[in-house]
């Protein structure tokens, strides 16, 4: 109720860009309504959203409020491919979760190969959805190797069928051309379909997220707003978890803002890595709604927020629709 009437709120006051990752598909209705868009990922699903395609002219090295132009020089043009396919790696090695190094090289080196309409065109406005390699094209230039270097073809074989049943079989979610409208100011994300889908679930959050962040680094001077629901249950997987860890770092330099809500705490101290406390710790406002007293005592020692004999009695109380609001100091 809280998350919702936050939206809502964001929407009559003329936010920008709002974006919801909406695990249980409880959204869908409202950004309808709201004249947004609802985006399904499923392997059932026509929904595409190309993983090799690049967004942003922000690089992760860039110092804060560095603004770069859209049309790119050939070093920047460079830097960013170099970018894009060092974090495609993470989504390799989530369809192949045993792929060592020497592979994920080989893997790597081709896909540095295919970006050739980039180089030529150097201008992020004016590249087409369709101007962008899709997985098909990697599947190609590593079949290819079959008959001009065969020793590193046997090295990455069986990742090529992998990658055959991405581009022509059951899993073709990854294949192809963006094709999803990004010009609605609301857009949510249903992950819900994906709960039934484990072997698909952690590259599709991958890629989702990967997706979101160059939306919110590609324009500086346009606001974003970023709601997740029931969070304990992204922050289980690695890639979700660390897409959040870097945004609650990094957002505000692009500003943006993000607001998760959970009703496992427990599953966010769990988080691997200590990540859900250090986005607890990175969160300028904390909203607490009541508590069990095993989750008190887990909010004061594991998360260091110290609570007054008054604030601990009010949150076991647990009163509908009354909360404890930390902000920044203020209570």
């Amino acid at each position: 109720t809280y998350q919702k009437s936050n939206i809502f709120r964001k929407i009559a006051e003329g936010e920008e860009n709002i974006y919801i990752i909406d695990p249980e598909d409880e959204y869908s209705n409202d950004v309808i309504n709201f004249g947004g868009t609802v985006i399904d990922l499923s392997s059932a699903s026509p929904t595409r959203m190309n993983p090799f395609e690049i967004l942003s002219q922000a690089l992760d090295s860039d110092e804060d409020g560095v603004i770069r132009d859209r049309k790119l020089t050939e070093t920047e043009v460079d830097n960013l491919i170099r970018q894009k396919v060092n974090r495609l790696k993470g989504f390799h090695k989530v369809n192949m979760p045993d792929m060592d190094q020497v592979q994920l090289s080989i893997i790597s080196n081709i896909s540095m190969q295919l970006f050739d309409k980039f180089r030529e065109i150097k201008d992020l406005d004016k590249m087409k959805h369709e101007d962008w390699p899709i997985l098909s094209d990697l599947l190609q230039a590593l079949m290819g190797l079959k008959n001009t270097d065969t020793k590193k073809f046997e090295l990455i074989e069986r990742y090529c069928f992998i990658l055959e049943d991405m581009v022509e079989g059951s899993s073709t979610l990854f294949n192809g051309h963006t094709n999803v409208d990004m010009s609605a100011k609301i857009i949510s994300f249903n992950l819900k379909p994906l709960q039934t889908e484990k072997e698909m679930q952690a590259a599709a959050y991958l890629n989702t997220f990967s997706y979101l962040w160059e939306l919110f680094t590609s324009n500086l001077s346009q606001s974003d707003e970023l709601f997740c629901d029931e969070f304990h249950f992204l922050v289980k997987n690695p890639e979700s978890a660390d897409f959040f860890f870097q945004a609650y770092k990094r957002f505000r330099k692009y500003n943006a803002g993000a607001t998760v809500t959970t009703q496992q705490i427990q599953d966010l101290l769990d988080a691997p890595g200590g990540i859900g406390e250090a986005i607890v710790g990175n969160s300028y406002t904390k909203i607490m709604f009541g508590f069990e007293p095993r989750e008190i005592n887990q909010v004061i020692d594991r998360l260091k927020i110290p609570l007054s004999d008054k604030e601990i009695h009010f949150l076991k109380a647990k009163k509908q629709g009354e909360a404890l609001i930390l902000y920044g100091a203020q209570r």
